[in-house]
């Protein structure tokens, strides 16, 4: 059954990528439409909100870890009963954000259509 097509849509590309994904498609063997409309239905969709919100904390933690070197520097001398709060909060903040990283880096799929049953 022929589906209606009545939405369209409009996308610049510069000029390399727009060579890169007609190569693409002219290796697939399939209609401009077809290739496209099938990478975007089966694509993976990727959510990186979570990366945009590690970087302020990461900005955070490198300056106050750029602090504790600066004192620890100056000091000449460590006392292990000042350093060892430091570090911990330091190494809990660390381990948040290598959680929220992985977590993000793990490719979120939103949907996928499988057309072929090849999957």
């Amino acid at each position: 059954m022929m589906r209606r097509k009545s939405y369209a849509i409009t996308v610049r590309f510069c000029p390399a990528d727009y060579t890169a994904i007609q190569t693409k498609i002219a290796k697939s063997h399939q209609l401009q439409q077809d290739y496209i409309t099938a990478a975007l239905l089966d694509g993976m969709i990727i959510d990186t909100a979570g990366a945009q919100s590690l970087l302020p904390e990461l900005r955070r933690q490198g300056n106050n870890l750029n602090q504790c070197a600066r004192r620890l520097n100056q000091l000449r001398q460590y006392d292990a009963q000042q350093i060892e709060p430091i570090l911990s909060e330091l190494h809990r903040t660390l381990q948040s954000l290598m959680n929220t990283y992985a977590a993000i880096q793990s490719p979120i799929v939103t949907e996928r259509r499988d057309n072929n049953g090849d999957n």
